[in-house]
Formats: structure tokens, C-alpha cells, sequence
């Protein structure tokens, strides 16, 4: 978690609170499913189709700006 928090600060900046949150999260939901005997790598799976998931879903709604347009 530390490594974590620091990796974000160095490459954003800011936000390390919310990452620790999340993964704190994340880390308890895969503890349940743990305690019913998934193997760990299945939820690694899990998580990482999940990540596919959601990056086909906003690139799909992204769009594109110009960062020069201060009517933004």
C-alpha cells in the first residue's frame, strides 16, 4: 500500500487517499472471496477482465478536447 501511494503521488501527484481507498476495497472484496476458496488467481482474473472492461467502456465514451480551448 505504501509502494502504491507513492507510485501515484510521483506519476499524478495527487490522489493517494483515493488509491489507498480503492485498493483497500478492492482487497477486502477479494478477502471474501478468498474465505470461499477461489484460488488467488482466479480473482486476479477477475480484477484484470474487470480493468478490460472498463477501459473498452471509456474509451468508447471519451472525448476528445483541446487542451488550448480556455472555454473549457
Amino acid at each position: 500500500m505504501i509502494e502504491l501511494s507513492r507510485t501515484q503521488d510521483e506519476e499524478v501527484g495527487d490522489g493517494t487517499t483515493s488509491v489507498i481507498v480503492l485498493a483497500g476495497e478492492m482487497l477486502h472484496v477479494a478477502e471474501a472471496f478468498i474465505d470461499k476458496s477461489y484460488h488467488p488467481t482466479i480473482i486476479c482474473r477477475a480484477y484484470n477482465k474487470a480493468l478490460e472492461d472498463a477501459i473498452a467502456v471509456l474509451d468508447k465514451i471519451a472525448m476528445s478536447i483541446d487542451v488550448n480551448d480556455h472555454k473549457l
